[in-house]
């Protein structure tokens, strides 16, 4: 009688674990997109540091210690961005 009590409890455990990992996976192949991090700037005036508005330019407007860094890649793209200290 007691091994039928624990393989119930077992099974009923199992059902709702098997059933949040179900619901969790369509969840998130359903979301995928809506999860998914795409950065752009919230006006194209703010596209370019000097356009952002103080404090928001470069590091070094919130005392931060910082280096210029540009690289440029192998197709001839310049990449700009600060290394903090």
């Amino acid at each position: 009688m007691f091994i039928w009590t624990l393989l119930e409890f077992l099974l009923k455990i199992s059902f709702y674990v098997g059933f949040f990992l179900i619901l969790s996976l369509l969840m998130v192949y359903f979301m995928q997109n809506r999860m998914l991090y795409i950065p752009d700037a919230p006006n194209q005036a703010f596209r370019y540091p000097e356009n952002n508005p103080k404090t928001y330019r470069n590091p070094g407007e919130r005392n931060m210690l910082y280096e210029d860094v540009r690289i440029v890649t192998k197709d001839k793209l310049t990449l700009h961005g600060w290394f903090i200290k």
